[in-house]
């Protein structure tokens, strides 16, 4: 799968590709020769993926210009600027492997 990147301008154009995708497919010689449950098939799986880009063409427009960590009510949330635990820490405990004195072990 590849990775796409929309634009707030045109939020909903990778859904409407893969919708024209769908119609072409179904226009082919060989989907002119499927039974009913593969056309079914077809549809239902192609179609969940036109879902996905809409909802994420949606997300991608309403998420326009909005700050990291701050709210619609324009309130500053905590703890938004750390990074993602599959970055490297920063803190010295974790990457030399020390515990927190007052870390519960497991026996």
């Amino acid at each position: 799968m590849k990775v796409q990147v929309a634009t707030t301008e045109e939020p909903f154009d990778a859904a409407r590709e893969k919708f024209e995708d769908i119609v072409e497919q179904l226009c082919s010689p060989e989907a002119l020769e499927m039974d009913h449950s593969e056309l079914e098939t077809l549809i239902s799986t192609e179609g969940m993926e036109v879902l996905r880009r809409l909802l994420q063409g949606h997300l991608d427009f309403r998420g326009g210009g909005r700050r990291r960590g701050c709210g619609s009510d324009r309130h500053r949330r905590r703890g938004t600027d750390a990074p993602p635990p599959w970055q490297s820490p920063s803190d010295e405990r974790v990457r030399t492997g020390e515990r927190h004195p007052d870390e519960i072990r497991c026996a």
